[in-house]
């Protein structure tokens, strides 16, 4: 992936970027960022909270082509901070293959965690099933027990297939409106 000068600056502004290759991509200065890899390790390494931040939304803001280290790190730090950044990037690029982790969330130990699983649910599924992150245990339950129906019934359709792969259902698409 390519990122522009009006990327560079994000990332000289939160500190985190290797500058190993410069070219042009038109008028604009292109960088080759640092590998997913070193972010990641960066996030479990930062030898101090601005620099685990600084990494984190390094790697929030790679998102589509970092979903598999973003839900892993979700699933293993102990950090409610870092799990609701990292579970809003899931929301915000439409990763479908996180809806078990989301839905797990939304019974999370902190009320920011559950929220922002929450959002991302909605913003996944385009509906909103009234849970309330910090309302009561049983209402959350039931809450959480309707987004699971939904799930089941949707996670095999085309939509959430074509969700997957945009490029897939364009294609899709095309022949269906050549054929008419």
């Amino acid at each position: 992936m390519e990122y522009t000068l009006k990327t560079l600056v994000v990332y000289v502004g939160i500190g985190s970027l290797v500058l190993p290759g410069c070219g042009t991509n038109g008028d604009e200065a292109t960088v080759d960022p640092a590998p997913i890899a070193d972010v990641v390790e960066r996030v479990h390494d930062a030898p101090d909270e601005s620099s685990r931040d600084a990494a984190i939304e390094e790697l929030a803001l790679r998102a589509p082509d970092a979903l598999p280290e973003i839900r892993e790190i979700v699933r293993e730090t102990q950090s409610p901070a870092v799990r609701g950044r990292l579970v809003k990037a899931l929301g915000n690029v439409k990763d479908y293959d996180s809806v078990e982790l989301l839905l797990g969330l939304l019974d999370d130990e902190s009320v920011d965690v559950r929220r922002e699983a929450h959002a991302s649910l909605r913003e996944l599924f385009g509906i909103d099933v009234h849970y309330e992150a910090d309302g009561d245990e049983v209402a959350r339950h039931a809450a959480i027990r309707r987004y699971r129906d939904f799930w089941k019934g949707k996670k095999n359709s085309k939509l959430i297939e074509w969700g997957k792969n945009p490029e897939k259902a364009r294609q899709s698409l095309e022949k269906q409106v050549r054929f008419q």
